[in-house]
C-alpha cells in the first residue's frame, strides 16, 4: 500500500518504517497487483497526514493480526504497517470506512468501492 504524492510516495515497510521517497525508489522492483485511486473530500489533509506519521516504524506485530496484540487498535499512531497508514490517510482525507474496525488488512481496505 503505497501513499501517491506526486513525484513521491509515502509508504511503511519493514525495513524503513514509514517514510517518503521519489516514486522510482519505491517501485524498484516492485510488481504493481493492484492500483486504487479513491474520492476524498480533502487530498491534501490525507496527505499532510501521511507525511506526519514519515519516520513512524513498522507495526510488525499489527500486519500480522490482532492475535499477536489483541488490544492494538490500528488507529493508535505510534507505528504503522502498510494497510493501516493507507486507511488512515482515507480517514485523513474524508473517508471514514474503518471506524467500527481494530484491524485493518488487505482484504478491507480492497473491498472498498474506490
Amino acid at each position: 500500500c503505497m501513499i501517491d504524492c506526486g513525484d513521491t510516495i509515502i509508504e511503511a515497510t519493514m525495513l524503513h518504517g514509514v517514510r517518503e521517497v521519489q516514486r522510482e525508489v519505491a517501485l524498484k522492483g516492485q510488481t504493481i497487483v493492484y492500483e486504487a485511486r479513491y474520492q476524498v473530500p480533502d487530498v491534501a489533509a490525507g496527505i499532510a497526514w501521511a507525511r506526519e506519521q514519515v519516520g513512524k516504524p513498522y507495526d510488525f506485530p499489527g500486519a500480522f493480526g490482532l492475535a499477536i496484540t489483541p488490544g492494538r487498535d490500528w488507529r493508535q499512531d505510534d507505528k504503522w504497517f502498510c494497510y493501516e497508514l493507507g486507511a488512515g490517510a482515507l480517514r485523513a482525507a474524508g473517508r471514514y470506512l474503518f471506524i467500527n474496525l481494530t484491524h485493518v488488512g488487505e482484504t478491507a481496505l480492497m473491498a472498498i468501492n474506490p
